[in-house]
């Protein structure tokens, strides 16, 4: 009898309860005249609660009742770099990194409202790796990481440069590919980086790619590729 109404119970609680389903509701929020195009690539909620969106056609900021767009501006060289974005992030500190679409990587003081910009450059080892820029992560130990179609780049605060981690053919330990798509960080404080590209104009359409999981000790990467004669590897 104890076991039927163990089992009974929430049976008849979720009976007497509406569908989840039915509660969902979306609530159209609108932009400024003149934004998103219909294209949002990246959403962040920052430490403050404030939402921000990476458009096609700059960068909006919202409160909960209004937008504010930061757009560029050939006149003003602390403006966002371009207008074509890819993804934003919010770190910790309170800063918001945005990913542009091929023109580098920028990084906004809410504060100031003003922008820093950071790009590659072949005469500086420590820039960024390249100027398309797909996704960003801070770990939980507060490092930001940069996925860029050059490989993956670690931040220093201190100097301001980039460490990189880039493909090398003769080393299986190396990333598997340099076209990073993703960078997560799981429970166990381990990076996986997601790599390739099924998009023409980022080196064309190849088998290349794979997930790579990253030791941040010795900066060697484990790679997880398909195999077509192995039904187990990845797909």
């Amino acid at each position: 009898m104890k076991l039927l109404k163990q089992l009974l119970f929430p049976i008849l609680l979720f009976a007497s309860c509406p569908s989840f389903s039915q509660q969902i509701k979306f609530n159209r929020i609108m932009p400024p005249t003149g934004g998103f195009s219909g294209f949002v690539g990246g959403v962040a909620q920052d430490k403050y609660g404030y939402m921000w969106f990476a458009t096609r056609a700059g960068l909006f900021k919202y409160d909960g009742y209004r937008f504010k767009v930061y757009s560029s501006s050939s006149s003003d060289s602390t403006s966002l770099s371009d207008n074509r974005l890819e993804t934003v992030f919010a770190d910790s500190k309170g800063m918001i990194w945005i990913a542009t679409w091929i023109n580098g990587l920028d990084r906004l003081d809410p504060v100031t409202g003003k922008f820093k910009h950071f790009k590659h450059d072949a005469n500086d080892l420590g820039s960024l790796s390249n100027d398309t820029v797909r996704s960003i992560l801070e770990d939980r130990d507060g490092t930001v990481w940069i996925g860029t179609s050059g490989g993956l780049d670690k931040y220093d605060p201190r100097s301001e440069k980039f460490q990189h981690y880039s493909h090398n053919v003769n080393d299986p330990s190396s990333l598997s590919c340099n076209r990073v798509r993703i960078i997560y960080e799981d429970k166990q404080a381990t990076i996986w980086v997601g790599t390739g590209s099924a998009w023409g104009g980022e080196g064309g359409e190849t088998d290349e790619g794979g997930l790579n999981r990253f030791d941040k000790r010795t900066g060697n990467f484990k790679r997880y590729l398909h195999d077509p004669a192995d039904p187990h590897s990845l797909y």
